[in-house]
């Protein structure tokens, strides 16, 4: 665990750009970096995205403020975070780049798109780092997500934040993505009563 958090540590101070005028930077508001995404809230200081076959994708949420309810959630207005389920596709480079590119925007800025073998090895799914930035000028954010692949449904773990402030936040989102947890949750049937 200690390794994952100084890797991500390393990745994010390493690819965050440098925080030129912070003290006076306008805050972005939560409209302004929000879609809605497939998750719930689960138990108490977790988020978990969940699919028919029973998997979960969690991370630790305590302390985050709630933007829509079982959806998405931000760090002092700031740092977004949001969990997301998709269909599964082939374990490779090409797949993943299309998946964030399909969600983000073709003219993202990559830094760092490579397998995670700590991710992979907590999870024990193939896990991918991908560090980007989007958007120009005062609107720009630097992203960092953690990719999943199962069998079953691929997930992402997103965190946005103004690159005016990616410093300031990088060990808050490091120990956040160091929390990111697949388990397999037994699924009940309804009894109809």
């Amino acid at each position: 665990m200690k390794k994952i958090l100084q890797s991500l540590l390393l990745v994010l101070l390493l690819t965050a750009p440098a925080v030129a005028g912070a003290e006076g930077a306008s805050r972005p508001t939560a409209a302004e970096a929000i879609s809605p995404l497939s998750c719930r809230q689960g138990t108490a200081g977790s988020c978990e995205t969940e699919c028919r076959e029973g998997l979960r994708l969690g991370f630790d949420t305590r302390g985050l403020e709630v933007i829509t309810p079982g959806h998405e959630y931000m760090l002092d207005g700031m740092v977004y975070f949001s969990l997301e389920k998709m269909a599964p596709v082939s374990n490779n480079r090409d797949n993943v780049l299309h998946r964030i590119k399909s969600r983000e925007g073709h003219d993202l800025r990559l830094f760092t798109l490579t397998p995670s073998e700590e991710h992979s090895l907590l999870l024990s799914y193939p896990a991918w780092l991908v560090v980007y930035d989007k958007g120009e000028n005062e609107d720009s954010r630097h992203c960092v997500d953690i990719y999943v692949h199962t069998d079953t449904a691929d997930f992402r773990l997103h965190t946005s934040v103004s690159v005016d402030f990616a410093t300031a936040y990088h060990d808050e989102i490091g120990s956040r993505l160091a929390t990111v947890a697949v388990k397999e949750q037994p699924l009940t049937q309804s009894t109809g009563a």
